[in-house]
């Protein structure tokens, strides 16, 4: 008998150490010292098995956050349009996020021209346009691609048509 834990007929040393209550207990209901540490194994693997699975949940729902498809990027500023020079060019100036491309497309020729900025984001190129055509803008950070900005027209003389 060990802590009024009656062992059973093996030696009482079995149900000594760290989990001596338990063993006693595995004991006191006639396993042999062979089975009542088996028993304790499989608990404490059984413990470990939920710690570790309840791990293995969080860090997977953890992990399941970094996989979520990211917000897109915000549409720049609607861009500053000059009226066209002598040679046919417009200028297009403005402002997007530091070290991406500026592009801007001409709506009625389906061109596109752009520069890269630096830190400042600051853009400003010319592209060929006429009167009345309307610029779109956007711009390229990484490998996404911004919302197009509100249009722009280039400045006429005359009233443009509707």
């Amino acid at each position: 008998m060990v802590n009024g834990v009656v062992c059973g007929p093996f030696r009482e040393s079995a149900c000594q150490g760290s989990f001596s209550t338990f063993l006693g207990k595995l004991c006191s209901i006639g396993l042999s010292t062979k089975w009542a540490r088996r028993v304790l194994a499989w608990r404490i693997v059984a413990l470990w098995s939920r710690r570790v699975f309840a791990l293995a949940l969080l860090g997977g729902a953890l992990a399941g956050g970094c996989l979520s498809p990211t917000l897109p990027l915000p549409p720049p500023s609607k861009p500053d349009v000059s009226a066209p020079d002598a040679n046919g060019n417009v200028r297009v100036q403005g402002w997007v996020p530091g070290r991406s491309e500026a592009i801007a497309r001409n709506e009625r020729t389906d061109l596109l021209y752009g520069q890269l900025t630096d830190n400042s984001g600051q853009y400003d190129f010319l592209m060929p346009a006429q009167s009345c055509d309307w610029i779109t803008l956007y711009y390229i950070s990484g490998t996404e691609l911004s919302a197009p900005a509100n249009s722009a027209r280039v400045p006429s003389p005359v009233p443009c048509p509707q």
